[in-house]
């Protein structure tokens, strides 16, 4: 069993790692008279559990290898991270190395913080990621982040409930609320049920809208398509409005969780470890949270792309992170040095062991498939990703989508008004920009 570590809820956590036996020392970026060098390294993992384990460990195990440098993480929770990175991009006191997504790799280097990576990693290095990854960490050429690991979205759920059931993974939203309907039981007989079917994000945050813009791509609607030179949205569209729809009607069938605005990604999580919930929309990672809450969940999580409508194809987001080097760095080759020991062979496959988050690099992920076949069903999901279009605004096009999911099920609009407006204020997005 992995060890649990307590992590605050603090928007701005800092982790400073020392291997005192090997010497590492030194304080700031500028590094001391005797050689000593720190990097500070801005994390949206370090904060989670087993993440922070896996993470932590893997830093003291460089440090003793490079017993001139120290690792400080700056822990940030992932729906703070872009709030924090522009705000010290604007005070000139970018970290050394900061995590970095294709959501905001576009304002990044609009920022002028990101230092390409082809040449300080290596061409040669760089040529073993996965080409996917690749496809979503480069613009104009230049590649903006290493890519860490992805986390295909699919359908996770409890595999010995459905088999007690007598179900089948659901292929369709149809069958999904069908499942859902069953898998929601009122065993004290008291009206409230103790397992829902279904745990939804609903909460208003990058999180949830991260999870709704690929539904809403299986109903058939995009939140960007190319129109031209520029972009244009479907989130005005009659498939989009049945995304918003399905959220609303789970709600309101009593499938979900009570405060549904309130379930973030750590919430719903905690609804599958706990068993009051069957299922979830989520990325690879959840199965090795889960199951660090409650190891007994172990050999009981599978999962299946995302249900679609009726004559769609699935979807996927590849939910990648990297690390992207600071452009004001004064230790750059260290930083490089830092990525290609966390992101070699060995540490991406115990990075996935820990974690469930897939790995970056083509000898890591060939590995996994062959040896956890559990994760099939991301691997599957991954199959029906779609690249991100490369704007500067797409992490406000998600906090668009959850807004307007949570004004379908408090009841302020309808399904239509909420596609509505989210076409108008996208829209106003594209023009803005």
């Amino acid at each position: 069993m992995r060890k649990k570590t307590s992590i605050g809820m603090a928007s701005l956590v800092a982790v400073s790692l020392t291997v005192a036996a090997c010497g590492a020392g030194g304080s700031g970026d500028s590094g001391d008279g005797d050689g000593q060098v720190t990097l500070r390294v801005m994390s949206a993992t370090v904060v989670e559990s087993p993440e922070r384990e896996a993470e932590e460990a893997q830093a003291e195990a460089f440090m003793a290898e490079h017993p001139n440098i120290t690792i400080e993480f700056i822990g940030t929770p992932m729906n703070d991270l872009y709030t924090q990175l522009t705000t010290m991009a604007t005070g000139g006191n970018v970290p050394d190395v900061f995590t970095n997504s294709p959501e905001f790799y576009a304002q990044a280097n609009e920022l002028g913080i990101v230092e390409p990576l082809d040449q300080l990693l290596g061409e040669d290095w760089v040529s073993g990621f996965q080409p996917e990854t690749l496809e979503q960490a480069r613009i104009d050429g230049d590649l903006q982040f290493a890519p860490f690991f992805t986390i295909p979205m699919a359908l996770l759920y409890r595999s010995d409930l459905l088999e007690e059931a007598g179900l089948e993974p659901p292929t369709t939203w149809d069958e999904f609320r069908e499942v859902a309907e069953e898998l929601t039981v009122d065993e004290n007989g008291d009206g409230t049920p103790d397992r829902y079917g279904f745990a939804l994000v609903g909460s208003n945050d990058g999180s949830g809208g991260s999870r709704f813009i690929p539904i809403m791509r299986t109903f058939g609607a995009a939140e960007l398509v190319e129109s031209g030179d520029s972009w244009a949205t479907q989130f005005g569209t009659p498939e989009a409005t049945q995304a918003f729809e399905l959220y609303g009607d789970l709600v309101d069938g009593g499938l979900v969780p009570p405060g549904p605005l309130q379930t973030s990604y750590g919430e719903a999580i905690s609804h599958m470890a706990n068993d009051t919930a069957a299922m979830m929309v989520t990325g690879s990672h959840s199965t090795g949270a889960i199951i660090d809450q409650n190891p007994d969940l172990e050999g009981n999580l599978a999962a299946v792309p995302l249900p679609t409508a009726p004559g769609q194809e699935s979807s996927s987001s590849l939910g990648m992170l990297g690390f992207s080097v600071s452009s004001t760095s004064e230790h750059k080759e260290e930083a490089a040095e830092f990525l290609r020991f966390i992101l070699n062979e060995e540490n991406q496959v115990a990075w996935n062991e820990a974690t469930g988050r897939m790995p970056a690099r083509t000898d890591a992920a060939e590995t996994v498939r062959e040896d956890r076949p559990e994760l099939a069903g991301f691997l599957d999901a991954a199959e029906h990703a779609f690249v991100m279009p490369q704007v500067p605004y797409y992490s406000n096009l998600q906090l668009i989508a959850a807004e307007n999911y949570q004004s379908v099920i408090t009841g302020e609009k309808t399904p239509e008004q909420a596609a509505a407006d989210a076409a108008a204020r996208a829209e106003q997005e594209i023009e803005n920009s």
